[in-house]
C-alpha cells in the first residue's frame, strides 16, 4: 500500500480518514460502523483488529484522539494505492 500525500489542508476528521497516533507507529483508518449500530471506529491498517473502541460521534473520537496525540492524513489529502510487495 502506498500513501501520497496530496496537500494538507482539511483538519476535520471523516470517515476514510488515517490517523497515525503518537507513540505508536501504526496506522489506522476511521470506519463508519453499520447503520444498525451507528458510531465510528478507528482500526489498525496493518491487520484490521486492533482499536481504540466505538465511538458515538467523531467529536468524541477527536477528544480521545487529542489526549493520545495524533497526525491526520485527510482522505482529501492523500491518495491511496495497493501496490505489489516487494
Amino acid at each position: 500500500m502506498l500513501i501520497e500525500v496530496i496537500e494538507k489542508n482539511n483538519r476535520e476528521l471523516k470517515i476514510g480518514d488515517i490517523i497515525e497516533i503518537n507513540g505508536n507507529n501504526e496506522l489506522y483508518m476511521i470506519l463508519s460502523l453499520k447503520e444498525a449500530l451507528g458510531g465510528y471506529v478507528i482500526v489498525n491498517m496493518q491487520n484490521g483488529y486492533d482499536s481504540f473502541g466505538a465511538y458515538k460521534s467523531l467529536n468524541r473520537l477527536e477528544a480521545d484522539l487529542k489526549v493520545r496525540g495524533y497526525n491526520l492524513y485527510s482522505s482529501d489529502d492523500y491518495k491511496l494505492q495497493l501496490v505489489p510487495r516487494e
